[in-house]
Order: structure tokens, then C-alpha cells, then sequence
């Protein structure tokens, strides 16, 4: 480890008191950061932006010559991991992965199960963001690409040309929306508004608005998440005297009492682009309009957005010619600018300097698990300068991000500000399934049920599910993730439940491979075991040389055939393999659960 002396700034406090012939204390210590040798940073690096361990081979690039690592972490960037980390990202800004956003089954959905649907809704926004990131197009698309990416569910649901035996996800354009004009009979169909996921009818889907919200909500999440201005973090004195149960009441104090006009004179005209979505849409509701159809909804072929459409997500009319102002209270516009469209809101965000400063927070945030508001604004400025100096390439961003100081910091000594400090770091859950499955092949899913999906049907017919990364049956939330409804803000410390979850699935993995592995008579063929000639065998040299491999790739540590670490895991494997009849492969299974749940293998 090598040592840096932190600049930070100094504040002497000198009493008018002070008996200047008197002893003066020796001052206090400057703090000192134990920085990761470059072993142990490639492998932060690697399991933050892919979840996933680097190499043996890459364990021991960095090792001989640490120069190197730059250029792997450009490889890494490029990664399709890297690309589904920025889904599991954004995700979490965006909640999205709410399991109750799934629609019924009917129609053309009828038989799908419910799990599918879900994702199929909650991915696209995410798969948008991904498809910009992995272009390498400027991080600013995401509030300008004038289309979607959609599967064959979601592309049912909205009616969108999805081609059939192509990739699962396409890049496609929105279908002609109805006019936002009122007439009777309705206008001609306009294009969606080039603004990127603003213009998603799943992110809306999921972020719906009562009708006396006035799509503030909505509004407060564009805020919170593009630009780390939350609303509700302000610290705004309520006197009490408005009936908050008055609809009038608020509609009037909101344009009248200070206190609230502070807020309400830039969150009101942001929520005022909305409109043209709907302010709730309930699968319940489609449910039950399709069981007591009225008008499309009567034919059990019509298509998914016809049935949506008895209660449509998207309402570009109103019921009177007063336009926003009746709707809104007030019209449309950004922090007092002028309006321009849902694209113009979209251009005007990419503009915004607090875009790309709230970007390089939550990348920072995100990838070194330090809270969005805790990013100090000169490491923030600093990133937010490689961000745009690159074109807003997102790959460049994160790449700054784990190549900082304050990422590859191990631990900060003689100073209480350390929030900032990337420090230890514990695997997610969905990542820590993802680490499994790069090692093992093993995949920790269920399916709880075996009906088929009909009318009505949800959580009964979800089929398949991830125990490591879904919510509805699996236990990402009680392992320290979010769910994105009831959880939303993730765990980033070790709980009794979430060493249970590792405990399990270290359990179920390690009896997964061994057999697998011991079944290949050719080690090069094997996951982990590929220096042992056979699982069968207990020879002592061998055994040790495959647990000094399976120290390396499993943990990221150089563990020499004799050394410590070595000698207690061989222990352990004599003594499992003792008390199980001499049966090595057991032995296996029991060393492997131990290491896949050590503190190498969980932190970071």
C-alpha cells in the first residue's frame, strides 16, 4: 500500500484567551488514505463496473506492471456486463424495477407470464440508456432519442414493428401518438417527441400521478434523478394552515403562500409537460374494463395497446378548449424558462450544466457505493470535466470514476469527513449472483407455479424468477437491494439476512460445479477445477496447487501452494473430506461454499 497526504484545507482556530507564553498541543496529524495495491484495485474495478472477477491472467498483468490496468478497465467499459450494470444503475436512479407495474394477461397477452411482462416494461427505458451508453453516443441522448427499445412483449403492448427473429431487443420508433389537439373528430397523428426516456410510456407507466398531484411527482423525479435536485430535500417552514384535504385550498396556496411558491413556481410548469400522459393507469382497471367491455374492448383479439386503450395510458384531450392553465395551474416551462415541447424540456436538460455535474455524482455514487449527496463538489468538478471534455461518453466518465484516488482508496486514517472515500465496499446481490454465474455456470431461479396465465392473473403466474436479483419470490431486497416500491434505498453493509443470502447461494453453486466439473476428464474443459488431473484424488501436492489457483480466481489473492491461506483451506479440506468417508468431491463442495462467503470474496 502506498500513502498520500490529503490537501485538505486547514482551519486554525486561535481564542483571544490563549496565553501566548503558555504550551501549545501539538497539531493534530494529516490524514493519510492507504490506497489498494493494483491487484486488489482491478478488482474493484472489475466487479463495479461488471460484477464480475477479473482474470487470473489479468490478476497477474497488473501485478508484474501496474500500467496496465488502464488499459484493461478500457476493455472492461466495453463489455456487454458493463452495459447491464448501466441497466442495474439506472434502474435504481429511475426505480424501475417495480414488480407491480406488470398488465394483466389478455388479448395477445393472454399466456404470457406475468414475470415477462413485467420486465418487458420495466427494461425498456433501461435498454434505451444501455443501447446510447454502449454506442458511445453522447450520455445526453437519453433525453433526446427520438425512439424506444422494445422485445416482442413490449412491442405487442404499444404497438410498435418488432421483426420477428431479430434481436431480442430492437431499436425502434414510437408508433404516431394521437393529436394533441381537441377536435372532433380527433386530428391527425403526430410523432412522439424526440426526448428520450421523458417520452416513455413505461417509465410514466411506472411513475403514475393522481389526478390533484398535477404530475409533481413525476416532475420531482426528473429533478431528483437528472438533475440531484430533489424537491422534497428542501428545507421549505409549512405554517399548517392549509387543508391539504381542500383540493382548492392547495391549488390556491400554491400559487399564493410563499412557502410554497418557492417550490411550486418550478416543480408546477415541469409537471406541466406531462399532461400528454396519462395520470393513471391500473391493471386492475384494465382488468375490469375488459371483463365489461365497452366499445374495441369487446373483440378478446384486439391488440394489447387497443385493450389499454378502453383506459389509455396516453390522453393527449381534454374535455374543454382551456388548454394548460386549466389543467396545470400553471404552464409548462424549465426553472423559468420558456417551454418548447416535451423535446424542447429534453433539450433543455442536456443543456443544463447540473445534467452532467448530477451524472458524474451518481456514476461516482453508484460505482464506489457512497451516497449521491455525499460526493464532494471538487471530485464531482473534477469528473464532470473528464465527462464533457469526452463528448458525455458515459464509458469515459465511469472509467475516470474507478481510476480516481478516492475510488482505489482502501481506508482514510486521522479524519472523521470520510464519506467520500470509496473504502470497502460490499458485492450487491444481484451482483453477487451475476459473480457466481461468471465462475460457475450457476444460475439461482425458480418458478413458483405452472398454470397458465389468464384473466386477472398476476403474482400466480409470474414464472420464472431470479433468486438473486428479482423481488417478487427472489430476495434481492432482503439481501440489501432495492425493489423500487417499498425499498428504495440499498443496503450497503452487512446484515444478518444478507449473510444468509451468500451463505445459500455459496451452498447451491459449489454443488452445482463440482459434479459438473468432476465429470470433464480434461481440466482445461473445467469452470474452476483446471489444474487438478481428477476431483477423486487427495494428493496432497495436487490439491494444494488447485487451491492456490481456485485463491486467485475465486478471491483475486496470490496464495502460494504453501502458504497460510492455503494451509487452512487444505485443513478444511482433510477435514471435510474426513468426515464425509474420504469422499473428495464433498471435500470440494464444502471448500468452495467456504470461499465463495469469505470476506475476499463478498467485499471489495
Amino acid at each position: 500500500m502506498r500513502r498520500l497526504l490529503l490537501s485538505l484545507p486547514l482551519l486554525l482556530l486561535v481564542s483571544c484567551e490563549t496565553d501566548p507564553e503558555g504550551p501549545v498541543d501539538p497539531p493534530e496529524p494529516p490524514p493519510q488514505v492507504e490506497f489498494l495495491d493494483a491487484p486488489d484495485h482491478l478488482t474493484r474495478a472489475s466487479l463495479a463496473l461488471r460484477a464480475k472477477r477479473p482474470s487470473a491472467d489479468d490478476l497477474r498483468a497488473v501485478q508484474q506492471d501496474s500500467g496496465v490496468l488502464e488499459t484493461l478497465v478500457d476493455g472492461y467499459v466495453q463489455s456487454d456486463e458493463f452495459g447491464e450494470m448501466i441497466r442495474d444503475m439506472h434502474g435504481e436512479t429511475l426505480l424501475m424495477r417495480s414488480e407491480r407495474i406488470a398488465l394483466p394477461s389478455m388479448g395477445p397477452l393472454f399466456g404470457i407470464d406475468q414475470g415477462d411482462v413485467f420486465r418487458a416494461l420495466a427494461e425498456a427505458p433501461l435498454r434505451l440508456i444501455e443501447d446510447i451508453v454502449m454506442a458511445d453516443r453522447p450520455y445526453t441522448e437519453i433525453v433526446q432519442a427520438d425512439y424506444t427499445m422494445a422485445n416482442e412483449i413490449s412491442a405487442t403492448i404499444w404497438g410498435l414493428d418488432y421483426l420477428p427473429g431479430g434481436d431480442e431487443w430492437q431499436a425502434l420508433p414510437w408508433a404516431l401518438d394521437p393529436s394533441p389537439v381537441v377536435m372532433d373528430p380527433p386530428g391527425p397523428s403526430v410523432p412522439r417527441p424526440a426526448a428520450g426516456i421523458l417520452s416513455s410510456s413505461e417509465l410514466w407507466l411506472r411513475h403514475y400521478s393522481n389526478g390533484s398531484n398535477y404530475h409533481r411527482a413525476r416532475a420531482n423525479l426528473i429533478a431528483r434523478s437528472l438533475l440531484c435536485s430533489d424537491f422534497l430535500g428542501r428545507d421549505v417552514p409549512i405554517s399548517g394552515s392549509v387543508d391539504l384535504s381542500d383540493d382548492e385550498a392547495v391549488a390556491d396556496a400554491v400559487n399564493t403562500q410563499k412557502e410554497c411558491v418557492g417550490c411550486h413556481q418550478s416543480l408546477d410548469p415541469l409537471g406541466a409537460y406531462l399532461w400528454p400522459f396519462r395520470q393513471r393507469i391500473s391493471q386492475f382497471v384494465i382488468t375490469q374494463t375488459y371483463l365489461n367491455p365497452e366499445g374495441p374492448c369487446d373483440d378478446p383479439n384486439a391488440s394489447a395497446i387497443e385493450q389499454i386503450n378502453c383506459y389509455p395510458l396516453l390522453d393527449y384531450t381534454t374535455s374543454s378548449g382551456d388548454g394548460w392553465q386549466r389543467r396545470s395551474l400553471r404552464a409548462p416551462g424549465y426553472y423559468g424558462l420558456p417551454a418548447d415541447g416535451l423535446d424542447g424540456l429534453g433539450q433543455q436538460i442536456a443543456d443544463d450544466p447540473r445534467f452532467s455535474m448530477c451524472a458524474a455524482r451518481r456514476f461516482y455514487g453508484y460505482l464506489g457505493q457512497v451516497d449521491v449527496e455525499a460526493v464532494p463538489f471538487e471530485v464531482a468538478a473534477q469528473l464532470q470535466q473528464v465527462f464533457a471534455d469526452s463528448g458525455y461518453s458515459a464509458r469515459a466518465l465511469a472509467k475516470a470514476v474507478v481510476l480516481s484516488d478516492a475510488f482505489r482508496a482502501s481506508h482514510i486514517t486521522a479524519a472523521d469527513e470520510t464519506e467520500h472515500i470509496a473504502g470497502l465496499q460490499v458485492i450487491r446481490p444481484r451482483h453477487y449472483g451475476r459473480m457466481i454465474e461468471d465462475l460457475t455456470g450457476f444460475e439461482w431461479r425458480i418458478k413458483p407455479d405452472s398454470g397458465t396465465c389468464g384473466l386477472g392473473e398476476i403474482y400466480r403466474c409470474w414464472g420464472e424468477d431470479d433468486l438473486s436479483a428479482g423481488s417478487a419470490f427472489g430476495f434481492t431486497a432482503m439481501a440489501g437491494g432495492i425493489d423500487s416500491q417499498l425499498v428504495i434505498i440499498p443496503t450497503h453493509t452487512m446484515t444478518p439476512i444478507r449473510a444468509l443470502f451468500y451463505s445459500a447461494m455459496a451452498s447451491e453453486a459449489a454443488g452445482y460445479i463440482v459434479p459438473l466439473d468432476a465429470a470433464e476428464s480434461s481440466p482445461g474443459g473445467r469452470a474452476l477445477f483446471t489444474t487438478i488431473n481428477s476431483l477423486q484424488t487427495s494428493d496432497e501436492s495436487a490439491v494444494r496447487e488447485q487451491l492456490s489457483d481456485l485463491h486467485l480466481r475465486i478471491l483475486g489473492e496470490f496464495a502460494g501452494a504453501n502458504s497460510v491461506e492455503v494451509d487452512e483451506s487444505y485443513s478444511l479440506f482433510v477435514a471435510a473430506a474426513s468426515q464425509n468417508g474420504g469422499a473428495t468431491e464433498e471435500a470440494w463442495k464444502v471448500v468452495l461454499t467456504a470461499l465463495f462467503q469469505t470476506d475476499r470474496a463478498i467485499f471489495y
